[in-house]
């Protein structure tokens, strides 16, 4: 299965089909925010959501951390 959201694909990882991944729809290199495998395509489309939230940047921060920076 494949699915484009927000300008990524998530689709099943080859060898493992119960596993999905994110990648690019177009050129260039996928956040290291972004790599890994999820187990629904719900949990990589809450990812993706959460990187776009937090500016775009490689590190992403989650709201329950975000206070805690700097302390």
């Amino acid at each position: 299965m494949i699915m484009e959201y927000k300008g990524f694909t998530i689709q099943t990882v080859a060898d493992m089909p119960t596993l999905y991944e994110i990648k690019f729809a177009g050129r260039g290199k996928l956040a290291a925010a972004l790599e890994g495998s999820f187990t629904t395509p719900t949990l990589a489309r809450s990812k993706i959501d959460l990187y776009l939230n937090s500016g775009g940047t490689k590190k992403v921060v989650s709201d329950e951390t975000s206070d805690k920076v700097g302390v």
